[in-house]
């Protein structure tokens, strides 16, 4: 059924005041909304964590995510409640700081947007790593960092400038890959006021800048964005859209992307780039092999939030075979002979950053080939320094035919690790004699 345009547009504004994606899809379920950002974004993360694998980009993750826990009502309850519980803070949040530029990555305050996200990311690691987890509450702060995270790619200009990538510093670090805009400079011209619509070449910067917001629902008369009168059909970029007052001021327009119509957003036409790449963000704060949320607080404090568990890998027996006992499924030489266990502690002896052992056993006398384990191990920060490697390595007289093969990967996976300088090595060898007495 075809929906007038100003319909949409007063919907719309009776939902959100147009300075986000949306919360809600409204009539158009195509719209990149937080709620849908969010939802494809963890359950992504999800399916990355528990396979081991990330999941087909050409398939819904949530659909996946739901095939994984099939029958299972309780534990897809569980991790509902969690993500529910996400997107509800990010709603409330947004109602307290729709207004205020930093939170929002508006009026070029994204070095200041950035400071909140890093401070907001420490305190979500410091209060998982406790004892006793408040995970509400944690699950509220995740809410709080994605709603910026997810303002970023939609109200500056880093689709514009890098396409397809991420921003992987963003609330890592105080650099960027871009430079930011200076404050005395011009980063926009007016849009084609010839034609409706038409801002696609407005933006005259190269540098990192976000459009100044006032919206007419706070009052605003269009006094915040700076202006020079040396500046001839150019200036400081609006977030535009109906409900921006600063986008008659030179240059006049915006470059917002929150939704797919252009009395919104006048980068409408980047509005599915912009949605694609808050999600890879979005899933990129959460289980980044290197400084994702699940390598900062370990795996046990990670499954607590999400109420999720890592699966172990399905085994194929096929042609060329060894046998073995138990095959432990966390790192690198999980999939090989002879070892049973590799793991990573701390000095305190706790679990940092490794999954729970799972232990696959099998016959020796029907052994399998491990080269054919279907699973890429993911192994999350686990040559911090603080950290210990401990292998464990059957030496049973029966599996000497592969105990050279096992040695190289040892000596390997130590060269690996060396660089980070580990709090230690252990190295435990163990003899099991009824193997040797099933051979016989």
């Amino acid at each position: 059924m075809h929906v007038p345009l100003i319909n949409v547009v007063i919907g719309i504004s009776l939902i959100c005041p147009s300075v986000q994606f949306l919360f809600m899809e409204f009539k158009y379920p195509t719209y990149y909304t937080h709620s849908a950002i969010t939802k494809e974004a963890v359950a992504r993360a999800a399916v990355s964590y528990i396979t081991g694998n990330p999941p087909d980009a050409e398939k819904s993750a949530v659909a996946v995510l739901d095939t994984i826990f099939g029958k299972d009502e309780t534990a897809r309850e569980n991790y509902g409640e969690v993500v529910d519980l996400i997107i509800s803070s990010m709603s409330e949040r947004f109602k307290e700081v729709y207004n205020n530029p930093t939170h929002i990555m508006a009026d070029e305050l994204i070095a200041e947007g950035n400071t909140y996200l890093m401070k907001t990311r420490q305190t979500i690691i410091e209060l998982s790593t406790k004892d006793k987890p408040d995970i509400n509450f944690i699950a509220d702060l995740i809410g709080r960092y994605l709603l910026t995270l997810q303002m970023f790619y939609c109200n500056t200009n880093w689709v514009e400038i890098e396409h397809n990538k991420i921003c992987e510093n963003l609330g890592m670090t105080d650099t960027f890959d871009v430079p930011l805009s200076d404050a005395d400079e011009p980063s926009c011209r007016n849009c084609n006021e010839k034609k409706q619509g038409d801002c696609k070449a407005n933006l005259i910067t190269k540098k990192l800048t976000s459009g100044y917001l006032e919206l007419k629902t706070r009052g605003g008369k269009g006094g915040k964005k700076p202006w020079n009168e040396n500046w001839q059909d150019v200036g400081k970029c609006s977030h535009g859209g109906t409900l921006d007052v600063s986008t008659y001021i030179p240059a006049r327009g915006g470059i917002n992307k929150e939704t797919p119509e252009f009395l919104l957003s006048p980068h409408y036409f980047l509005h599915n780039n912009s949605g694609n790449a808050a999600i890879t963000a979005s899933v990129h704060f959460l289980v980044d092999k290197e400084n994702g949320l699940v390598s900062a607080i370990g795996t046990k404090a990670f499954e607590s939030i999400f109420h999720i568990r890592y699966l172990p890998p399905v085994v194929k027996a096929k042609k060329t075979t060894v046998g073995f006992s138990t095959m432990s499924t966390h790192s690198w030489v999980s999939n090989r002979p002879n070892m049973r266990t590799v793991s990573t502690s701390n000095p305190n002896g706790n679990t940092v950053s490794s999954r729970p052992p799972s232990t696959i056993k099998t016959s020796t006398r029907k052994p399998i080939d491990v080269a054919n384990v279907v699973y890429q191990p993911v192994c999350y920060n686990c040559f911090q320094q603080s950290l210990s490697l401990i292998l464990v390595i059957d030496n049973t007289g029966s599996m000497s035919d592969d105990i050279f093969q096992v040695r190289g990967q040892a000596i390997d996976i130590v060269k690996k690790a060396y660089s980070s300088q580990l709090y230690n090595y252990i190295l435990v060898t163990f003899n099991d004699p009824g193997k040797q007495k099933d051979k016989d």
